[in-house]
């Protein structure tokens, strides 16, 4: 199975909007569920941060794999195969530097 691949040049503006709105609702998701998860099982906020911050970069790769697997069974449109791409490797890079930084993001964020 091969996957087209096609430099279509800057995006529209619409596009980086919708990139910028998944990514910000993932990542404050991601902390939420987390938050909710320290707060239940742990009792503390703390564990509850840990636990968003390592989760960010995760499972994002299936999203790819779906985008290719329905994308080649019903034709997804280039724009939106570009999205999920862009979406999957900007949420790499920053739930990477999440995990590095996170003691220093509870320091911030004045959590015991």
């Amino acid at each position: 199975m091969t996957v087209p691949f096609k430099f279509a040049g800057l995006p529209p503006p619409n596009f980086l909007l919708a990139l910028l709105t998944l990514i910000i609702l993932s990542i404050l998701g991601k902390f939420a569920s987390g938050a909710i998860i320290g707060k239940r099982l742990h009792n503390s906020l703390e564990t509850g941060l840990h636990i968003g911050v390592y989760t960010t970069p995760r499972g994002e790769f299936s999203i790819v794999l779906l985008a290719v697997v329905v994308g080649t069974a019903t034709g997804i449109s280039d724009l939106l195969f570009s999205l999920v791409v862009a979406y999957v490797i900007i949420l790499s890079i920053v739930g990477s530097s999440f995990a590095r930084h996170c003691d220093r993001i509870c320091r911030t964020l004045h959590l015991p």
